[in-house]
């Protein structure tokens, strides 16, 4: 199996559920390529499952593999990699797009990932009509103002 980018999935968890079943055979393996992005799935296969206790235990399944974007500039332009360094570098989406970072919470940040991913909502009950109405002023002559 070779998946690509799991990070930007819509739906991760759910597509990690098939994705998944590729594997069940014994010999079988699998590549995930893409931007470490702190999402669950992620978190789960680099830093290791997370047990009742709420401590991760790191899987004997999974083989980290990190490279920075750098790594790869004998095939990208110079100009390309410049732009890059002029604009990410030193800055938090240049730590996880060009040094593969994964970003745990970031410092004096109001909320923490587990904190949003605890209180993660995926249904909502039934929410009542709304009605926006937009009442501008006018006059007979037409020359009200906006």
């Amino acid at each position: 199996m070779w998946i690509e980018e799991p990070g930007s999935w819509r739906y991760p968890a759910a597509f990690w559920e098939g994705a998944e079943l590729c594997l069940r055979i014994g010999a079988a393996q699998g590549i995930i390529c893409g931007t470490p992005k702190p999402i669950p799935l992620i978190r789960d296969l680099v830093l290791g499952r997370k047990g009742t206790d709420g401590k991760r235990t790191p899987r004997e399944d999974v083989v980290i593999t990190r490279g920075s974007t750098f790594e790869n500039s004998a095939n990208l332009s110079r100009g390309f990699l410049d732009a890059l360094r002029s604009q990410y570098e030193g800055t938090n989406l240049g730590r996880q797009e060009l040094h593969a970072e994964i970003l745990e919470d970031i410092d004096g940040a109001l909320w923490t990932y587990e904190l949003i991913e605890q209180n993660r909502v995926t249904e909502h009950p039934v929410l009542p009509v709304l009605a926006v109405a937009v009442d501008p002023t006018t006059s007979l002559t037409g020359s009200g103002d906006e």
